[in-house]
C-alpha cells in the first residue's frame, strides 16, 4: 500500500492483489499493524499530502490527486477531519513567513 497510494487502490484490489479475502486481509492487518488497512492508508496517503502542501507551486486539486484522490472535495474533506484544518489552512501555516 505504501507504494501504490496515489493510484487510488482499494483495499479489495490490495487483498486480491496479494490472493487473499478481503475480510481476512483486513482482520490480519488489524491484528499485525494495530490500525484497520483503511486507516493506514488515509495515514499514508495525507502525509504524503502535507509534505506536498508545502510546496506553494502545486495547486490542492494537483496534490488530492497525487495523493490517489479523483475528487478535490473527497480529499479536503478527509484531510480536514483527520488534520483538523481544510489543505488551504495546513498550507498557510507550514510554509515560511515571507518578511519581505
Amino acid at each position: 500500500m505504501d507504494e501504490e497510494f496515489s493510484s487510488g487502490i482499494s483495499i479489495s484490489e490490495v487483498a486480491k492483489k496479494i490472493h487473499v479475502e478481503r475480510t481476512y486481509f483486513f482482520q490480519r492487518f488489524k491484528k499485525e499493524i494495530g490500525v484497520s488497512p483503511s486507516d493506514y492508508l488515509l495515514g499514508v496517503r495525507l502525509e504524503k499530502a502535507k509534505d506536498l502542501l508545502r510546496n506553494p507551486n502545486l495547486s490542492i486539486a494537483s496534490i488530492a490527486k497525487a495523493v490517489g484522490y479523483n475528487n478535490y472535495v473527497t480529499f479536503t474533506e478527509s484531510f480536514a477531519k483527520k488534520m483538523g484544518l481544510r489543505p488551504s489552512e495546513y498550507r498557510k501555516k507550514a510554509l515560511p513567513k515571507n518578511n519581505g
